[in-house]
This record gives structure tokens, C-alpha cells and sequence, in this order.
């Protein structure tokens, strides 16, 4: 990994000058024997134009670079050949194998999202080198691939699609599997589980965290990346459902942000947070940016990996009768929000529901926009769940768009007791918007 260096952009004419390209991070690829790999670091600078995430130790980049990884391995080790303009129909066959017996592969999926990158790593080959009939559709090519249009979906009767090149020794794809959310019991586990620890800071920290994930219905990467503008934003609406701001992280080159309705009392939590334990750690271990979350030992943002292994060890330690991961959360989110949807509009059925999500510009933007999905297709799955769980709760009619769950009330609650039990501050406005939220 390269840090904090500079690329050349553009030369300007009339000033005489070098335009620079800045950046935070950026992978740096060697073959197996430390020599860079030359063409793989140029394929990865001629990919910065597009503008792909940075964030998080070379973000999206740092993705494309271990798919790399294996090309290059299987390249070095592989007898017949001496560089990668020399691959062929049989070469690429002989790579896919090794894919699948790879044990650090785990699905198919995952072989053919690898494969995708390496197709698109060999067209820039080809022009590198100026090889003409070196990989493309058609049999004069010696790599030779077939166009598979895959729909997306369906926007206005206007049919939008994604042509995927597809070769023949590509594996099966996996079988899709069900999403479903964290369940209240789990949720519920693990908020005690938290509640039970005895280190105070990390405490009030994995509850904030544990909160940021069901208020924002966040990817892992999204909820690390909250930052102290969005909440400062955030709190200065009297809103009892501010809008907070999150990266976008999987779309960034669509649109680079969006705004989520999240509890008051929540933020306030962050702001708690904040002011008695963040800041405290940055100032003492000379730091300073933007990120909320952090590790108390290095006073660095939060890691979307460090996220994972909490979730995984919070998991194991309060005995769940399955792992659960940040996604999940992300699930119930988006789930609950139908839920408000269905009530707030009283739809019986989810053909009903899809329709009017199709139909209705507006309710369909706010929908992208919460969820930071780029289609409706891709939520009929919470669709179906939706209306599963509001199959037994007929009789609820009331609107409660924007009204926090009972849960997560109970959570602030918890929040606020064990501060009083281990004699430590209460912001006044957090209890104020508690009670405020009780008499409703």
C-alpha cells in the first residue's frame, strides 16, 4: 500500500504547469517474487479517472487489487507463459480451475466477480500493448467471450440493461441467498451483552454503534464513516426526525451522499459519546479528524473489518443461536421502513405495494434514497418480509413513520440507567427527549 502520494493529472499549456492527482491510499502490486507488477499498478492508476471510494486503506481499489492478487500469482507460477499478453482461451480455462481450488475463494459468485475484474484487467492489456484480436467477443479473438445481457430493471416502460461478457469455463452462480434481518430476541441479547460490560467507554461506544446501524440502515463501511459534520447538521433541526447525512459508499459514483431520518434521542446518544470519551482519546493521542467512531486504543477511525469482528465475537459471547453481522441490521432497517409504508398507506398486499412504488415518483425516490439501493427490484425481497410481519398485526393502523420502535426506546432507557448506576453524566436533553418520546 502506497500512502499520501501524488499523481501526475495533467499538464497545462498556457501555465506551464503539472496538474496533480492527490491521494490518501493506494495498493501497490508485486509478483510473488517482490518485483512490482507493472502492469497490474498502471491498470489501478488508469481506474483512479473513474473515481472509485478511497476510504478505508484504498477502499474499492484495495478490492480490485486482491482480485488482481490471484492473476498474478496463478501468472508467475504458470509454466507456459511468461506475461500476461500471452494468455489464451485454454490459459484463462486453466485460471478459473484454479479459482475453484483455491480455498481462500469461498463461492461461486465470488469466482465470477473475480473473473469480471480480470476480463476487464485483460481488455486494458490489449490496449497497453496495442494486441489486436487479444480478448472480445467473437472467435478471431484468442480469448475469446460471449455477451450476456443481464436486466436490471424496469424505470418509466424504459427497459435498462448491463451487458456482462461471459466465457465458457465461468462456474454456476451460487444460489441466492434469503436475506433476513436480526431478530428482536438476538438484538435484544446483544444489547445486554453490551450493557454488561465493564469498561465504561467502549460501552457507551458498541451501544452508539449498535444504534447507528438499525437508526441508519447502514452498510458496515457507511456507519464507520458518520462523521462529527453530519451529526453537528443533524442537531441543529428541531426535527423529532433529523435527517442524517452518511456517505454512500457502494454508489459513490452515482450520488456521493444521502440523508436518513434517525431518532433525535440517537444523535443526542452520539453527541454524549462524543464529548466525554471520543474527544478526550483524540486529544490525548494528538489526533484529529472527522470520523465519530474510533479505536480507543489508537485513537484512528473505526475499521468496517474491526465492525466485523465485534459483531462476530458480540455473537459468540452472548450466546445467539446464530452469528449475526452488521448487514442484518441493515435488513431490519429497510424491512421496517416498509412496514411504515404498508401501514402509513394501508396496502394489503405486495403486488399493491411494488405498484405503487413504480408508480409513485416521490415514494420511490425516498425509498432509493434511505436505502441507497439503485433500483426497486433489488427490495422486492423486503418487500415479501414486510408483509410477513404485519400479517399477525392487522389491527395496527397508526402512522409510525417516524415514531422510534419500543426497542429502541428501551434502549435509550438502558443507556441512561446504567450511566446512573455507575455515577456518570446524563445530558439533560437526552432525558428530555426520552420522556418527550414517552408521551407519545
Amino acid at each position: 500500500m502506497v500512502i499520501n502520494f501524488s499523481l501526475p493529472n495533467y499538464i497545462s499549456t498556457s501555465k506551464q504547469d503539472i496538474k496533480f492527482y492527490n491521494l490518501d491510499a493506494l495498493p501497490f502490486l508485486l509478483f510473488p517474487n517482490g518485483i512490482p507488477c507493472y502492469e497490474a499498478n498502471s491498470y489501478l492508476i488508469y481506474k483512479l479517472k473513474f473515481g472509485y471510494s478511497e476510504n478505508y486503506n484504498g477502499g474499492t481499489y484495495r478490492i480490485f487489487a486482491n482480485h488482481l492478487s490471484h492473476f498474478i500469482r496463478f501468472t508467475f507460477y504458470c509454466k507456459e507463459i511468461e506475461n500476461f499478453s500471452q494468455f489464451d482461451d485454454n490459459l484463462f480455462s486453466d485460471f478459473m480451475d484454479y479459482l475453484q481450488d483455491d480455498p481462500l475463494v469461498r463461492s461461486n459468485n465470488q469466482i465470477i466477480n473475480i473473473a469480471y475484474q480480470i476480463i476487464d484487467f485483460l481488455f486494458f492489456i490489449g490496449e497497453l500493448y496495442n494486441i489486436n484480436n487479444f480478448i472480445g467477443i467473437g472467435k478471431n479473438n484468442k480469448i475469446n467471450l460471449s455477451n450476456k445481457n443481464k436486466n436490471v430493471y424496469r424505470d418509466n416502460n424504459k427497459k435498462n440493461s448491463n451487458p456482462n461478457y461471459f466465457h465458457y469455463s465461468f462456474p454456476p452462480p451460487s444460489p441466492k441467498r434469503k436475506r433476513y434481518p436480526v431478530s428482536l430476541d438476538d438484538y435484544n441479547k446483544l444489547l445486554n451483552h453490551i450493557n454488561n460490560s465493564d469498561i465504561e467507554p467502549l460501552r457507551h461506544r458498541n451501544l452508539c454503534l449498535l444504534q447507528a446501524l438499525e437508526n441508519t440502515g447502514g452498510r458496515r463501511s457507511e456507519v464507520c464513516s458518520i462523521s462529527m459534520n453530519s451529526l453537528r447538521s443533524a442537531l441543529k433541526t428541531d426535527s423529532i426526525s433529523p435527517l442524517l447525512e452518511i456517505i454512500n459508499l457502494k454508489n459513490n459514483r452515482l450520488t456521493k451522499t444521502r440523508e436518513i431520518p434517525v431518532s433525535r434521542t440517537f444523535l443526542l446518544n452520539l453527541r454524549f459519546y462524543v464529548q466525554y470519551y471520543r474527544n478526550p482519546i483524540l486529544q490525548k493521542k494528538g489526533i484529529n479528524h472527522d470520523y465519530i467512531f474510533i479505536s480507543h486504543t489508537s485513537g484512528h477511525p473505526l475499521q468496517p473489518d474491526t465492525l466485523t469482528t465485534y459483531m462476530n465475537n458480540w455473537s459468540k459471547d452472548a450466546n445467539l443461536s446464530s452469528k449475526v453481522c452488521a448487514h442484518m441490521f441493515r435488513h431490519r432497517f429497510i424491512t421496517e421502513k416498509f412496514k411504515s409504508l404498508i401501514l402509513e398507506h394501508e396496502l394489503s398486499n405486495s403486488d399493491e405495494f411494488r405498484k405503487l412504488l413504480l408508480n409513485t415518483y416521490r415514494l420511490k425516490q425516498i425509498m432509493l434514497e434511505w436505502t441507497g439501493h439503485r433500483s426497486i427490484t433489488s427490495l422486492d425481497t423486503y418487500i415479501n418480509l414486510a408483509f410477513d410481519e404485519l400479517s399477525e398485526i392487522d389491527e395496527l393502523k397508526e402512522r409510525i413513520l417516524a415514531t422510534p420502535s419500543n426497542h429502541v426506546i428501551n434502549t435509550h432507557i438502558n443507556f441512561l440507567e446504567n450511566s446512573l448506576n455507575n455515577n456518570l453524566p446524563i445530558d439533560p436533553i437526552i432525558l428530555r427527549e426520552l420522556i418527550d418520546q414517552l408521551k407519545k
